[in-house]
């Protein structure tokens, strides 16, 4: 599957006859729809945390001048203090979703819309491709068991877009391979040291790494004649004797960064989108392009077609 480019989210439309279209498909059934606006009404715009990080979301406002006044079937529209737009984020593994209003008046009629959008939790295959590095790091976000289910191999490829995404002026080198020697990923960095990475996937999401891999890498850079070397693992953290032998080879010329799953997970940062919204497309039903008010504005129920169990 070509995971860039899915569609990233779903999208919700309420319009003037108080009729609902997800995704384009029109909503007949009378129970489904008054399910759909009681989550609208009650949780959808009242959510403060993301539904797979428990993050604290930020929620940006747009106020569009001269909106209509309320008058009698108004009474339920979400926007009572004439907000235009309204944009909840999470800052961490970019969960997002959206409302924005419409109100069009003319000469004989006049329409009220409704557009909602909720960014989705795209799947994907453990044995994923190269080019979704950025799906694959805000699904972890959401999903910290994914971890521990990478392919091995993709592993070290993800790890090394991670440090080539997370250093400036540094190079990286997928390297593992038979016979690399210990040897997954060759890192570079800014002071051109040469750093050997060895990436160890475990399966269990509580489990440890452990003294034994420390002294392989001892070994590793013994035999390649390198003094730097950074063990990275999907373990939940490292023994107290693989700590105390990584701060005691520095007596004796190494350097051993240990990098378990809770460090690496901080170091995906720079590959998770910071307005993963702009790709939304609210097309005819919103007439004020989205990058225009977005400069403006100062349980895990998730908004799906599988939510509201339609077939």
């Amino acid at each position: 599957m070509d995971h860039e480019k899915t569609k990233s989210y779903d999208q919700l439309i309420l319009d003037e006859n108080d009729e609902i279209f997800i995704n384009n498909r029109f909503i007949r059934n009378k129970q489904q729809n008054r399910s759909i606006k009681e989550y609208l009404r009650q949780e959808f715009r009242f959510k403060k945390y993301c539904p797979f990080c428990n993050s604290e979301l930020l929620v940006k406002i747009y106020k569009e001048e001269g909106l209509p006044p309320s008058h009698d079937d108004f009474s339920y529209d979400l926007y009572s203090y004439y907000e235009s737009g309204k944009l909840w984020y999470c800052p961490k593994c970019a969960f997002w979703q959206i409302l924005m209003y419409e109100y069009t008046c003319g000469d004989y009629d006049e329409y009220q819309t409704w557009s909602y959008a909720i960014s989705k939790k795209k799947e994907f295959d453990t044995d994923f491709t190269d080019d979704c590095k950025s799906v694959i790091a805000q699904s972890i976000r959401r999903d910290k068991s994914l971890w521990n289910s990478m392919d091995p191999k993709k592993l070290e490829i993800f790890v090394t877009d991670i440090f080539a995404s997370f250093y400036n002026n540094c190079e990286v080198y997928h390297i593992g391979k038979p016979y690399d020697k210990g040897i997954d990923v060759l890192f570079i960095d800014s002071d051109k040291k040469e750093w050997l990475i060895q990436v160890k996937r475990r399966k269990k999401i509580l489990s440890s790494e452990g003294i034994s891999t420390i002294r392989n890498l001892l070994g590793t850079l013994l035999l390649e004649n390198n003094k730097y070397g950074i063990v990275v693992s999907t373990a939940d953290h490292f023994t107290y004797e693989a700590c105390k032998n990584a701060n005691l080879s520095r007596d004796r010329g190494y350097e051993i960064e240990l990098i378990d799953k809770h460090k690496l997970d901080l170091m995906l940062d720079p590959l998770i989108p910071k307005e993963p919204w702009l790709d939304y497309d609210a097309n005819s039903w919103i007439k004020t392009p989205i990058e225009q008010w977005l400069d403006d504005i100062d349980d895990k129920n998730q908004f799906t077609l599988d939510y509201f169990n339609l077939k």
